[in-house]
């Protein structure tokens, strides 16, 4: 079996089990060469969560692991609309590196990039990318991976299109 099927094999083993004492893992939303991204359970709030895991081979390696811990602390100091809330992050008893969200409904940006933008639709969404960046920036974070894969679309409480990095 090729490393990335074995990989996506171990990720998929995650399903069913508990990490970190309190999140259920419910189901993989989303796999990529770092690691991955489940539905969640937090069980005591009894919330639905996303919960980003480094892949456990890679969590060995000190420089990724260090690598995912400033993503994750950087991540956790932005509080804007635009940008996907990190509640938690840490280490389970056996080294897996996680990360803790808050659960989007919706679609990548790639998704909606199929043929033209109507053009005021393009300038709003672009704006909202500049002012999630831009928060981030006044607070020290770069974003070092922008790209259509990594913009969530959404809506929020009034069906309002809501882009969040």
């Amino acid at each position: 079996m090729s490393a990335p099927a074995t990989q996506h094999t171990e990720l998929e083993h995650l399903v069913g089990t508990t990490l970190a004492k309190r999140y259920r893992i419910d189901d993989l939303l989303g796999i990529g060469g770092m690691g991955a991204v489940f539905r969640a359970r937090h069980l005591l709030l009894k919330r639905d969560v996303a919960v980003k895991v480094l892949h456990p081979s890679l969590s060995s390696n000190a420089d990724l692991s260090k690598r995912f811990d400033r993503e994750a602390q950087s991540a956790a100091r932005l509080d804007h609309p635009n940008i996907i809330p990190v509640t938690e992050f840490g280490s389970t008893e056996d080294g897996m590196k996680y990360m803790v969200m808050q659960l989007l409904a919706g679609t990548e940006l790639t998704d909606h990039l199929t043929g033209p933008l109507d053009p005021l639709r393009a300038i709003d969404l672009e704006i909202q990318i500049l002012r999630g960046l831009e928060h981030a920036h006044q607070n020290g974070v770069v974003h070092r991976d922008l790209k259509p894969e990594n913009v969530f679309v959404t809506t929020d409480h009034e069906d309002a299109e809501i882009l969040k990095l």
